[in-house]
């Protein structure tokens, strides 16, 4: 866990690293020296800030992280942090409805009770590939014993 948000941490260093001297400026110092003081260091991130950072591999906690100090540090006016906000609940509610699409109790068990019956299709299916007939033969001890319990019940 240590390991993951240290190269989080590592990648946003990265892209502030990336950023011209305006941006950097921006960002404070506490925040800066919290940034170094977590970041993996044996980890040397560098991005191209002429391709989406998407495109470069960048983890989506590093992209949060970036998205926030955007919010926070680089918006010029009320209006671009306003828009970057609603786009930030957009994605939240869109997140949301997925989480509720798949977790969503009627899918839980309308998958639960599909799984059962194919579960029992397939035993059956199995149970009757390996059943075979068995051939029943009576031992000779039997075929003895009952030849002579036919003798005395024919007697009386």
């Amino acid at each position: 866990m240590e390991n993951t948000n240290a190269k989080i941490y590592s990648e946003v260093d990265g892209v502030i690293n990336a950023m011209a001297e305006e941006y950097r400026s921006k960002v404070p110092k506490k925040l800066k020296d919290l940034i170094l003081k977590h970041k993996d260091n044996s980890v040397e991130v560098k991005y191209n800030m002429n391709i989406p950072l998407n495109e470069q591999g960048i983890s989506k906690e590093a992209l949060s992280m970036v998205a926030l100090i955007h919010l926070n540090y680089w918006c010029k006016n009320e209006e671009e942090k306003k828009k970057l906000n609603r786009i930030f609940k957009e994605n939240a509610i869109k997140n949301e409805e997925k989480r509720n699409e798949l977790y969503s109790q009627d899918n839980i068990f309308k998958n639960k009770k599909t799984q059962i019956e194919e579960n029992k299709d397939q035993e059956y299916e199995s149970v009757s590939e390996n059943m075979q007939m068995v051939e029943y033969k009576e031992n000779i001890f039997k075929k003895i014993f009952n030849y002579v319990k036919n003798i005395f019940l024919k007697k009386e």
